[in-house]
């Protein structure tokens, strides 16, 4: 393991911010920008380098903030780890993550420190919306926030309609104690779902606190994302969903199979009997809602790129019906 980064640090930085990357020597300065930029001063940021990566290590070398800890591991050891490794490393009352393509508002800590110190709580988590920039639009998730006492499993994955982004809660927007990170680090080993697996164990906390600021405070950028969370691999996700079962509600579990395992199996051309083995399992073991199982057969028999269609084709339409309901000003009644 190598380290660089020297000179006098505040002693005990409140805020540690916790950057993996790997073979992204440009957007880490975006990313590592963002946090330097930060209202609130009193801030560490730490950035792993998941293995050998010399592009990565030179460019990071520009950055002239003592703030700023670089820590290179030789071996790669994946997302979750190498988020675990700078948890390790820090020295923050606070630890809020970034992954290395997305970037944060000037305010952003700021703003979820004073969140957290108002809980009193050492075990409050605190998010925030986010801005999600696809390649030709960009919306706000999450659409809601949670309701008081909510499951975090309801949150995340129960919805009224096919599109995704109602409950979201994701890796750039985590703030949290270091002490709940130290009784619940990220689990080693998981290829994707590593931010929602630890969502379910961190939220199954007795102490567990959930605070969602209702204002984007980080810009997601999905269009650079590598998207190995998205690959359609639904056999890896029903089996983890299986293995984290008292995580769930029996409705969560319904809507994770019907709206997470379900699209990816029709996306990898299952054959049917698929399609049946994870309704009986969405009917069986969890507790389906009406909606749900509408939802599952429309992302099973219903093509992407048609409901792609039909979601355009509605979105103008709900525009045209605004425009002839739009009051008319003053000036065009006279």
């Amino acid at each position: 393991m190598l380290e660089s980064g020297s000179g006098e640090l505040e002693p005990l930085p409140l805020v540690s911010a916790v950057i993996p990357t790997r073979n992204r020597p440009q957007l880490i300065l975006r990313a590592v920008g963002s946090v330097l930029r930060q209202t609130y001063k009193n801030i560490e940021i730490i950035v792993v380098i998941d293995g050998s990566d010399p592009a990565t290590e030179e460019s990071l070398s520009t950055v002239k903030d003592l703030r700023l800890r670089v820590i290179a591991l030789k071996e790669s050891v994946g997302g979750s780890e190498a988020r675990n490794w700078g948890v390790r490393e820090s020295h923050g009352k606070w630890i809020a993550l970034l992954d290395d393509d997305d970037e944060w508002r000037e305010d952003k800590i700021a703003r979820q420190l004073e969140t957290a110190e108002c809980a009193e709580n050492p075990y409050v988590m605190v998010f925030s919306k986010m801005t999600v920039k696809f390649p030709n639009s960009e919306v706000v998730w999450p659409r809601r926030l949670p309701h008081a006492n909510e499951p975090i499993s309801d949150y995340l994955f129960t919805r009224k309609g096919l599109s995704f982004g109602d409950g979201f809660l994701q890796t750039s927007s985590f703030f949290a104690s270091r002490t709940m990170f130290d009784e619940v680090p990220f689990r080693k080993g998981l290829k994707r779902f590593q931010d929602t697996d630890w969502l379910l164990r961190a939220g199954a906390h007795p102490r567990a606190r959930i605070e969602v600021i209702a204002e984007p405070l980080v810009t997601y950028y999905m269009d650079s994302q590598q998207a190995v969370s998205r690959k359609p691999d639904w056999e890896y996700l029903y089996n983890w969903a299986q293995e984290n079962r008292p995580l769930f509600t029996r409705r969560a579990y319904s809507f994770f199979l019907a709206t997470v395992c379900v699209p990816r199996a029709a996306k990898q051309r299952e054959p049917i009997r698929v399609f049946l083995k994870l309704l009986k399992e969405c009917a069986f073991s969890g507790s389906p809602t009406f909606n749900c199982l509408v939802i599952c057969f429309n992302l099973w028999f219903i093509p992407d790129t048609l409901r792609q269609n039909l979601r355009e084709s509605f979105s103008k339409w709900k525009s045209l019906v605004s425009g002839f309901r739009r009051p008319r000003a003053l000036s065009e009644i006279n």
